[in-house]
């Protein structure tokens, strides 16, 4: 399928919508009538932008746009900040950095990431709810595998750890050491405490580090 009927619009107690895998380049507009959609999938197409405007579809809770390189990521994501939005898929997009509206989302659930540009996933570790992560081929995530990642957020959960600590666990794990380089001492002689061996066998790569570049001390 190459395009969607303009008559889309008049199915407004329409709640799922997959469009996936198709040669869609373009949506039509009167798409926006669609208020109700809560699962919104247009992965593996070629579109540049959606037709909704900020605040359109409230009850949103599922937004898949992988394989969509043209489509700006960022400005999309900022229609449906007030959406109830748990599961993103944005794998394949080219992106090069996590866009700061995705943190609107704190009940998010399941984030995928996987093939794009991304360095720095450490803010990640603020999202309390999140049960599935998929960041895999990115420059930031090839020191670690999925499960060990999945096994971080317990634990963080089961701790009832505060950000800042969530945060320094998980760039220890990632090894991203544009952020480990800068953690103060006495924060990686407490996280030798974490139960992880992987974080802990990092930590000793920063405090070599710190050793010997002092003035970062």
């Amino acid at each position: 399928m190459d395009h969607l009927p303009e008559e889309i619009g008049q199915c407004n107690q329409l709640e799922y919508l997959q469009l996936n895998k198709n040669q869609l380049k373009q949506l039509p507009k009167n798409l926006r009538k669609c208020g109700n959609l809560k699962h919104f999938d247009i992965s593996f197409n070629d579109i540049n932008c959606l037709p909704f405007q900020k605040g359109d579809l409230p009850n949103l809770h599922s937004f898949q746009v992988a394989k969509n390189k043209r489509l700006n990521f960022k400005q999309e994501l900022d229609k449906f900040i007030h959406a109830p939005i748990t599961f993103i898929n944005g794998n394949s997009i080219e992106i090069e950095s996590i866009p700061e509206e995705i943190y609107f989302f704190k009940g998010l659930e399941h984030l995928y990431l996987q093939d794009n540009k991304i360095n720095d996933f450490v803010e990640l570790a603020s999202f309390h709810q999140l049960q599935n992560l998929f960041i895999k081929q990115n420059p930031g995530s090839k020191y670690v595998e999925r499960k060990q990642i999945l096994k971080l957020f317990h634990l963080f959960n089961e701790m009832n750890l505060e950000d800042e600590k969530r945060k320094i666990y998980f760039a220890l794990i990632l090894n991203y050491k544009a952020y480990t380089q800068k953690i103060a001492v006495d924060k990686l002689l407490i996280a030798l405490n974490f139960p992880d061996a992987i974080v802990q066998n990092n930590v000793y790569i920063a405090l070599d580090y710190h050793i010997k570049n002092p003035f970062f001390i």
